[in-house]
């Protein structure tokens, strides 16, 4: 979140005073999935609930906290700030979509792309 064009969303928060915790979704930079693990909505949300909870909880931050999500991380955003909205003071969403499906039909036209898209992606 250091490097341009991210250093501006931190920039952000930190102006404002607001508290910043940064991580990736499992298997994404130097993190690992366990064997035979995928990576799911569910899981998503639960990991980033606990993330919350380790910054509240553990690191003891106060005051406002600032929610970012880019890309695929617009999920884990939104369910942070609709969860918790007594601790969220801000949600930014950086080039996200509301439903992979509408991305997959969007690509590819067809009476058969849900179908497909829910086989392959167990429901993501």
């Amino acid at each position: 979140m250091q490097t341009s064009p991210n250093a501006y969303w931190l920039n952000f928060f930190l102006k404002r005073e607001m508290n910043v915790v940064c991580w990736n979704y499992r298997g994404y930079g130097e993190s690992t999935l366990g064997n035979f693990q995928n990576l799911d909505p569910y899981m998503s949300k639960r990991d980033v609930e606990r993330v919350l909870a380790f910054a509240v909880n553990k690191l003891g931050l106060k005051g406002k906290i600032g929610v970012y999500g880019r890309s695929i991380g617009g999920l884990t955003a939104c369910h942070l700030a609709n969860k918790y909205p007594d601790l969220v003071e801000a949600m930014i969403i950086d080039r996200s979509f509301k439903d992979l499906i509408d991305v997959a039909e969007s690509k590819c036209h067809g009476y058969q792309t849900k179908l497909i898209f829910k086989t392959f992606t167990c429901t993501w």
